[in-house]
């Protein structure tokens, strides 16, 4: 299983105005809100994400809305690249 937070994942949140460099924070910038791993460059707020395909975003006018406490993920949430079959096509193949 890959760490981070998914499409359709549950994502339980403290608010508070602070987060340590190195939690995942929920942050605010010109009405764009972003849930990513906090950290700092030249005294702005620097935003990693979990997933190496990403870049890193420095937000200069940043505000952290509050932290991370919990992720629920659904467990039977099919997977993105599995095309459901429909049922009556499943009982006709008998």
């Amino acid at each position: 299983m890959s760490p981070g937070i998914q499409d359709g994942d549950l994502v339980l949140v403290r608010q508070q105005p602070n987060a340590e460099i190195g939690q995942v924070a929920v942050v605010r910038e010109d009405n764009e809100g972003f849930i990513k791993r906090l950290g700092a460059v030249n005294g702005c707020i620097e935003l990693r994400s979990d997933n190496p395909f990403y870049t890193p975003l420095n937000l200069p006018r940043a505000e952290i809305v509050g932290r991370s406490v919990k992720v629920i993920k659904d467990l039977y949430r099919p997977r993105p690249t599995c095309k459901p079959e429909p049922l009556a096509q499943f009982w006709a193949r008998g």
